[in-house]
C-alpha cells in the first residue's frame, strides 16, 4: 500500500510538472508572438513562480508591472511576488561570452602602435606586424544567497573573465570573489562584502587586490528600479618595478536606474565616478563615466538593446610624453564615447542561453596623440535571457 501511494505522488508530481512545462511553452509562444500582451506575461510569470524558476518569473514581472492600464489588485499582486522573489531567490547569473578578432582586442591608435588595454591604462609597442586572426572573451559572475535569519542572510560572489585569443598575444585572466551579509526588506535588498582579486596576465601572476563592497537592489517606484554599488580596492603587483609605479588604492560609485516605460521596453542610465590612487601620481586618474541605455522587445521573438556611453578620465599630475619628436611634460586628459547595440531572438534559446550580435563603435580622443583610437568591433555573443 504505501509502495503505491509512494508512486501515486511521483505520477501526480510528474504530471504536475510536465503541465506547467507545455503551459509555460503556451505563454511563451503567446508574448513573442505578442510582447504587449501584459496579462499572458503575468500569467506567465507565475506559472514560472510556482515551478521554482524564479529568475525568469522576476523578469517577466518587471515587464508586466509598468503596463499602465494594468489593475490595482494585479498590481499589488505582482509586488508581493517580487517581494518574495527577493526573500527567496538563491541564486542569480551574469554571463557573456564573444567572439572577437585580435586586432579589437589589442587596439592600433593612429596605426602606429599596438596596446593592451590593461585594468590600469594601456600599453603600447609599435606595430611589428599586422594583427589577425579570432579570439574568444568569457566575463561574468555568480551571486548565491543564503537565508540565515528572516530578513538576514549571506550574499556570496564569484566572477572572473577570460580573454584567449589567437596567434602570439597575452592571454589575460582574472578572478574575484566576496562574501558578506545581506539584508533583505519588502522592497530591495543592501549588502556588504569583503572581497578578493588576482590577475594572470600572460601566463604569469600580475596582481592581487583585495576591499570592500557596499550596494543596494531597490525598487523606488513601481516601474523604477535603482542599484547601487561602492567598490573599494587596494592592489598590489607581483613584479617589484611595477609595484612601486602602480601599486595604491582605488574606488569606484555607480548608480544604475532602470525606469520600465511599458511591458516590452525599458531605459536605464548609468553614472559612475572612480578614483585611482598610485605611488606614481601621474599614472593615477579620476574617471567619470555617464550612459544611456533602450531596450525593446519587437513581435517574433526579437530584442533589441542599443547603449551610448561617454566618460572623461583626467590623471593626477604630469608626465613625460613624446611628441612630435620631443619630449613634453603633459597631464594626460582623454575623452571617451562608446556606442553599443545588441539584437537577439529568444526563439533560439539553450536552457534561456541565447546567441546574439553585438556591435560596439569607439571613440577615444587624448591631449597624447599615442593614446588617441577608432575602432569598430562585431562580436557573435552568447548572453543569458533570465
Amino acid at each position: 500500500m504505501q509502495n503505491r501511494f509512494f508512486i501515486f505522488c511521483i505520477f501526480l508530481s510528474l504530471s504536475r510538472n510536465i503541465y506547467a512545462s507545455t503551459e509555460i511553452a503556451t505563454y511563451n509562444d503567446i508574448i513573442r508572438k505578442k510582447p504587449s500582451d501584459w496579462n499572458a506575461r503575468y500569467k506567465l510569470a507565475k506559472l514560472y513562480f510556482d515551478s521554482g524558476q524564479l529568475g525568469a518569473a522576476q523578469y517577466n514581472f518587471k515587464f508586466a508591472r509598468a503596463e499602465c492600464d494594468i489593475p490595482d489588485n494585479i498590481a499589488q499582486s505582482i509586488d508581493k511576488y517580487l517581494s518574495d522573489i527577493r526573500h527567496n531567490k538563491k541564486w542569480d547569473i551574469e554571463f557573456g561570452i564573444g567572439a572577437i578578432t585580435d586586432s579589437s582586442i589589442n587596439y592600433t591608435p593612429s596605426n602606429r602602435y599596438e596596446c593592451v588595454n590593461t585594468t590600469n591604462g594601456p600599453v603600447c609597442s609599435e606595430i611589428q606586424d599586422p594583427v589577425s586572426g579570432i579570439g574568444f572573451q568569457i566575463n561574468g559572475a555568480v551571486n548565491y544567497y543564503e537565508k540565515i535569519y528572516k530578513n538576514l542572510g549571506l550574499r556570496t560572489t564569484i566572477g572572473g573573465a577570460i580573454l584567449n585569443i589567437s596567434n602570439n598575444i597575452p592571454t589575460d585572466y582574472s578572478a574575484h570573489f566576496a562574501i558578506g551579509p545581506r539584508y533583505v526588506f519588502s522592497r530591495g535588498d543592501i549588502y556588504v562584502q569583503p572581497s578578493f582579486g588576482a590577475r594572470m596576465y600572460n601566463n604569469q601572476f600580475y596582481n592581487f587586490s583585495y576591499g570592500l563592497r557596499l550596494g543596494s537592489n531597490i525598487q523606488i517606484a513601481n516601474q523604477i528600479f535603482t542599484d547601487t554599488g561602492l567598490d573599494i580596492q587596494r592592489t598590489e603587483y607581483h613584479n617589484d618595478i611595477i609595484n612601486d609605479a602602480l601599486r595604491g588604492h582605488n574606488w569606484t560609485f555607480y548608480i544604475h536606474p532602470k525606469y520600465y516605460l511599458n511591458d516590452i521596453s525599458f531605459i536605464s542610465l548609468t553614472g559612475a565616478l572612480s578614483h585611482n590612487h598610485t605611488e606614481i601620481s601621474a599614472l593615477g586618474s579620476d574617471i567619470g563615466r555617464i550612459a544611456l541605455g533602450y531596450f525593446y522587445i519587437f513581435p517574433y521573438g526579437f530584442n533589441f538593446y542599443i547603449n551610448a556611453m561617454y566618460s572623461i578620465s583626467s590623471y593626477h599630475t604630469s608626465g613625460t610624453f613624446l611628441i612630435d619628436n620631443t619630449f613634453q611634460q603633459i597631464t594626460r586628459h582623454d575623452n571617451i564615447w562608446q556606442f553599443y547595440t545588441r539584437i537577439y531572438n529568444s526563439y533560439i534559446n539553450f536552457y534561456d542561453f541565447i546567441p546574439a550580435l553585438g556591435y560596439t563603435y569607439t571613440i577615444q580622443d587624448s591631449n597624447i596623440p599615442r593614446y588617441d583610437q577608432s575602432n569598430h568591433q562585431i562580436m557573435i555573443e552568447i548572453v543569458r535571457m533570465f
